[in-house]
Parts: structure tokens; C-alpha cells; sequence
């Protein structure tokens, strides 16, 4: 065989190679953020201080780190799928999470750290959120944890 017909025959086998590849397929991504308040941390404020709206018990960023830090966001979707699996979070003290994930229908909820729903307010349905997502959409998400002062 001459170096012209090795020549061709190398293009017809890569150009077969190239075209028949399947694309990848790249999922349209979307963007659930939000923030979970943990309250109340601490009975009245006495009178005369100016309360910090995100801390108004003054509480440590370590205390705050330590009680954020008993729960996360869990996004799951609603639909099980092989492609798009569970994504979770555990706060810190800011309370704030981000998930970039593909499109589709998700719940959004809080848990305890080691993955327990929080009972007391389950039956409120201050927890959970069901997220529609589309392409390129930002959708902000608030949920609530209730926490009796001891």
C-alpha cells in the first residue's frame, strides 16, 4: 500500500471515528441559593442595645459555627435519576448554601447533620421546598429552623 492510499484511508477511518462520536451530552444548569435562620438563639434583648439583625444574642462566631453546624441542606431531585444524585450542605454560620445543578424538579430541606429530619417542625413544612429549575435560572430559597430556647 503507497503513503498516498495509507493517507486516505487514515482520514476516511478518522473522519468515520469524528462523526460518528456521540456528543456529550451537557446538561442546562441552574442555580438554587438561599440561607436557613436557626432562632431564636436567645430570649429578649435587653433594652438599650442595638441587636444585630443576623446576631442579635452576640453570640461568638464559634457558637454560631456550632449551632449552624448541626444541620444541612439537602437538594435532591424528585425524580430519581441515574445522571443527578443528592447534593448536600452543612451550614456554617452564615446559614447560606449554593448548589449549581442541572435542570429539573428539586426538594430543598434541612436536616440534622447526621442526615435525621428535624420532628418538631416537620409537620410545619417550614423545612422543605419544592424548586422548579430552569436553564440559567437563580432561585433563592428561605427556610426556617425553629429552636426552642433551653
Amino acid at each position: 500500500m503507497n503513503t498516498k492510499m495509507k493517507a486516505k484511508l487514515l482520514f476516511v477511518i478518522l473522519s468515520f471515528f469524528f462523526l460518528n462520536c456521540e456528543k456529550s451530552d451537557v446538561a442546562a444548569l441552574g442555580v438554587i441559593q438561599g440561607k436557613v435562620t436557626v432562632g431564636p438563639l436567645c430570649g429578649t434583648v435587653p433594652a438599650g442595645l442595638d441587636p444585630n439583625r443576623d446576631n442579635p444574642c452576640g453570640l461568638s462566631d464559634a457558637d454560631l459555627n456550632a449551632i449552624y453546624g448541626d444541620y444541612k441542606v439537602v437538594v435532591s431531585p424528585t425524580i430519581s435519576s441515574d445522571k443527578v444524585t443528592a447534593k448536600e450542605k452543612v451550614l456554617d454560620k452564615s446559614g447560606a448554601f449554593v448548589f449549581e445543578i442541572p435542570t429539573g424538579e428539586y426538594r430543598v430541606q434541612v436536616l440534622k447533620k447526621d442526615g435525621s429530619a428535624i420532628v418538631a417542625a416537620s409537620e410545619k413544612n417550614i423545612l422543605t421546598k419544592t424548586i422548579n429549575l430552569s436553564q440559567n435560572q437563580v432561585v433563592e430559597v428561605s427556610l426556617y429552623v425553629e429552636k426552642t430556647i433551653k
